[in-house]
């Protein structure tokens, strides 16, 4: 039979109660990664900017007689 862990209780010492309601931090990050590789957004129409365009601009990489 498996035991039950108990968690300690926190103990609030501030004399103010909490102002504002912390956003969802990994929501986010999860957003921002999306608008960063254009995730919800068609290859035929992302805009090329930032690391996008670097990417569009350097590859594939070949070498002087496009062997590789």
């Amino acid at each position: 039979m498996a035991t039950k862990i108990e968690t300690p209780q926190r103990i609030n010492f501030s004399k103010t109660s909490r102002v504002i309601d912390y956003p969802d931090f990994l929501e986010v990050q999860l957003k921002s990664f999306r608008e960063f590789f254009q995730l919800d957004t068609q290859s035929d129409k992302k805009v090329e900017e930032g690391l996008y365009k670097v990417f569009v601009e350097n590859f594939p990489i070949s070498d002087t007689r496009n062997i590789f």
